[in-house]
């Protein structure tokens, strides 16, 4: 069965120690491996984390100062992109 490869998002506020930043880094490393165009998109790309983000995985910088006002930056990007599926697993208010 041959699966179309599209691309895949993946939301967090940053980088941060936490264990669903691991868990989404690992996820985007395992699905890109399996052919997949994945988006890191990140409030702020910062935190401890960022060095691991592999080389066949897009960092998308917001550059929001805080994670509520990325949501035009969001939004431009989901517009442009289009990706398939976004997945966010955290939420803050800063």
């Amino acid at each position: 069965m041959n699966i179309p490869k599209e691309r895949l998002a993946f939301f967090l506020p940053g980088l941060y120690e936490g264990g669903a930043e691991r868990v989404i880094l690992n996820l985007a490393k395992g699905i890109s491996a399996r052919g997949y165009s994945i988006d890191l998109v990140l409030a702020r790309a910062e935190g401890p984390y960022m060095e691991q983000i592999p080389d066949s995985v897009r960092l998308v910088d917001l550059k929001a100062p805080r994670v509520l006002g990325s949501v035009p930056a969001l939004m431009k990007y989901l517009h442009h992109e289009k990706p398939k599926a976004m997945l966010s697993a955290l939420f803050s208010n800063t």
